[in-house]
């Protein structure tokens, strides 16, 4: 091989590389900016759900769904934006904490897409329900569907439009 062909085959593999550094550097930010995003946008409509004007006004922006507990004094609202994912369980690291002994520490979760809320059970030993049956996979949710975990009921409540 000549000097002037491994100078341009250095070149071309350096060019390569600078390119997809590039591209990788700009895919990770991309990714990072859409869940601050979601971050932002999970947290303050939580944190605005005791507001009940303001949160459906952030809810309307940008959830397209919510769980709230029934059958308890809680009145707080989980709102669900698009594209997330929600940990249900007793650890108070999940983004909703059942109070139940029979819920594991980790136990299911919400997930949504842009237009869907679904639930997912991890397997648990006593189980997820929709509507009192057991979720044995990914299952989605309709306006006003009840999930139990043991003890604990949540109604979940679309704010998806419906078609006219």
């Amino acid at each position: 091989m000549s000097v002037s062909g491994a100078l341009f085959t250095t070149g071309l593999a350096v060019v390569a590389s600078v390119i997809t550094a590039f591209v990788t550097a700009r895919l990770q930010a991309s990714a990072e900016l859409r869940k601050w995003q979601q971050d932002i946008k999970l947290s303050y409509a939580q944190a605005a759900s005791t507001d009940v004007e303001l949160a459906r006004q952030i809810a309307t922006q940008f959830a397209i769904g919510f769980v709230k507990f029934i059958d308890t004094d809680d009145r707080k609202r989980f709102f669900i934006p698009a594209n997330i994912r929600m940990t249900l369980g007793r650890d108070p690291a999940c983004d909703i904490v059942i109070s139940d002994s029979r819920a594991s520490w980790k136990h299911s979760s919400l997930q949504s897409d842009n237009a869907a809320v679904y639930v997912e059970d991890f397997g648990t030993t006593n189980g997820t329900f929709v509507n009192d049956k057991r979720v044995d996979k990914k299952v989605r949710l309709a306006d006003k569907d009840i999930i139990r975990i043991g003890d604990m009921r949540l109604q979940y409540w679309s704010l998806m439009k419906k078609p006219a």
